[in-house]
């Protein structure tokens, strides 16, 4: 089916082609916009998000100092507390000890938790809190001696180890301090690299996304122009195909009314293109079966239906508006656009009637050819019967001749000759009986359980003769082990004895044959019979087993025969559900022809 088109519906298309350009920069434009702006955007967002970070760990330095001051203020209160009580005794200043004492412990513990993130701040937090462990413990061992005032030893020994405490927590804030300078350093970097993104997007990613932007538009309205061109062009060059070509073109919308015919769609429905524009399709294009007379379904419907490919059926006709009656073919397709949608259908037809002439013509010839064809196999059939008949008392008078005791034994071997001849006869007429008898589908088996190699052996003594005259050694390979199958034995013997009898005739005097069995592996039966003789083209192997066929050889023909044991051979086989083939290297090289029986249960 051409892909053919209204000039109504190209103008369609040409606004989907539009659309289809300006969506294709449309998609420019937006990369465009994401590269310009994206792409300036993400890193601005990193860059923030690296500045957050950074004031975020500012914020975290900062309380960790102030949690420092707090364990050193906590520190400082219960000093001052113990030594109020020594110089006055009064229960009062216990009160900042006490409290003191209860709360330097969970502040210790914040301490630890805010710098765990760092492992040297860890380690030196945990010096504090050793350093302070042992200021307390010498604290609290001073205020229970009875509650006096401490000596000057106890006094230095505790203001040491307060100093300690104290130098320990001084190094943990240096430390923390130091990372917040660090810290606000970053911080005021990732401002400064901010400040220039913005910089930079203002001073080149704006600008360049406005050149950008103006080159698509530039692009679009080239690309708009050339195509709309090249559809217009395309319309023009589809108009001049239309009405140049030789088959019948109607074209309809998506509701099946026409849009288009082209001159010899014209002629044929005896419409003007002006005239049948908008009519439906029924009103134009009328068909009828011409059998039946019966009103055939209009293809476009079924197309618009079914939005499928479809062709009328057989005997349609075609009645012109001024009743012209033509016998008709055509095929009808959618037109779809480029989501699927269909736009109208396009249909091709043309006058049928010197090809339905000439498919009734060869109809009768070809009834008469098989008319002619079964009064052949009649008269083979027949023939072979009338043949083989006169033959049959002919065989016996000939056989009682050779038998005589007074026949002189000079006409013995003439004798004897004469009923080689008279058998070759009958074999070649029971041949044209069996070809018939197939041909007519009148092979019938008869199918027993029997020994496959005892009816190898027979069939092989049935030859022997043959073999023994040309000094042809017969060599039996049974190596089967199963040996009873399900068999027609005489039909059987007959493959056997056709592939051997083809084998010695093409055997040069004083070779072999070889007739093996084995099973096939999953159980069948596979029969090999071969032969070192003339061999068989490659090109041959194919066409063996054709009736009156032997080969391309010219001498081959000297060998005797019609051809036709193989074909026999091949049908018995088939019949009994398996399969022959012939394998062959060429000529001179002999032959081998395989028989493979397939396992019961496969049968």
């Amino acid at each position: 089916m051409p892909n053919l088109t209204s000039p109504a519906t190209l103008r369609e298309q040409a606004a989907l082609l539009d659309r289809h350009i300006f969506h294709q920069s449309l998609r420019s434009a937006t990369r465009a916009v994401m590269i310009g702006l994206g792409v300036p955007s993400l890193a601005l967002l990193g860059m923030i998000f690296i500045l957050l970070r950074a004031s975020a760990w500012v914020e975290h330095t900062d309380a960790v100092i102030a949690q420092a001051h707090e364990v050193e203020t906590t520190m400082l209160a219960m000093q001052a507390g113990s030594r109020g009580f020594w110089l006055t005794h009064e229960e009062a200043f216990l009160a900042p000890y006490t409290e003191g004492e209860e709360a330097l412990e969970g502040r210790l513990k914040g301490l630890q938790n805010l710098v765990s993130d760092n492992p040297s701040q860890t380690a030196q937090a945990g010096k504090v809190e050793a350093a302070l462990h042992e200021w307390r413990s010498r604290l609290a061992a001073s205020m229970a001696e009875e509650r006096t005032a401490p000596t000057s030893l106890q006094l230095e020994a505790s203001a040491a180890l307060s100093a300690r405490a104290r130098q320990e927590l001084k190094t943990f804030v240096n430390e923390e301090e130091r990372l917040r300078d660090e810290r606000v350093r970053r911080v005021k970097w990732s401002v400064a690299v901010l400040f220039a993104t913005l910089g930079g997007v203002a001073l080149v990613g704006i600008p360049w996304l406005t050149l950008r932007l103006k080159s698509l538009l530039r692009k679009l309205n080239a690309t708009y122009s050339t195509s709309l061109s090249a559809v217009h062009r395309r319309a023009d060059e589809l108009h001049v195909t239309l009405n140049s070509i030789g088959d019948a073109v109607l074209a309809t919308d998506s509701t099946g009314r026409v849009e288009f015919l082209n001159p010899v769609a014209e002629e044929m429905t005896g419409w003007t293109n002006a005239e049948a524009q908008g009519k439906p399709l029924e009103a134009v294009f009328v068909i009828f079966n011409e059998e039946t007379g019966a009103t055939t379904e209009n293809p476009v419907a079924r197309v618009l239906r079914e939005n499928v490919v479809v062709g009328l059926a057989n005997h349609t006709v075609l009645r012109s508006r001024q009743g012209v009656e033509v016998a008709i073919e055509d095929s009808a397709a959618p037109i779809r656009d480029e989501a699927g949608k269909v736009l109208g259908v396009i249909l091709v037809f043309h006058d049928a009637s010197a090809s339905r002439e000439a498919v009734r013509l060869l109809g009768i010839a070809k009834k008469k050819a098989d008319e002619a064809n079964r009064s052949k196999d009649a008269l083979l059939a027949t023939l072979s019967h009338e043949l083989r008949t006169p033959l049959t008392p002919v065989l016996f008078a000939v056989e009682f001749i050779r038998s005589h005791p007074e026949l002189p034994a000079e006409l013995l071997e003439e004798v004897a000759m004469i009923k080689r001849n008279i058998q070759v006869e009958v074999r070649l007429i029971d041949d044209l009986l069996d070809i018939s008898k197939i041909i007519q589908g009148k092979l019938f088996l008869e199918l027993e359980r029997r020994d496959i190699h005892d009816l190898i052996v027979l069939a092989m003594e049935m030859v022997r003769p043959q073999a023994v005259e040309k000094k042809i050694e017969l060599v039996c390979e049974c190596e089967a082990s199963k040996r009873e199958w399900r068999v027609d034995p005489a039909r059987f013997q007959q493959v056997i004895w056709n592939l051997l009898r083809n084998a010695i005739k093409f055997s040069p005097d004083g070779g072999s044959i070889q007739v093996i069995t084995r099973e096939k592996e999953g159980g069948g039966l596979r029969i090999e019979v071969i032969d070192h003789g003339i061999g068989i083209q490659p090109e041959m192997l194919g066409r063996i087993f054709q009736p009156f066929d032997q080969g391309e050889l010219r001498e081959n023909h000297r060998y005797g025969g019609m051809g036709l044991g193989l074909a026999i051979s091949k049908a018995v086989v088939e019949a009994h559900g398996a399969t022959i083939r012939a394998v062959s290297e060429g000529l001179g090289r002999g032959a081998q022809f395989i028989v493979e029986w397939p396992a019961p249960d496969a049968k």
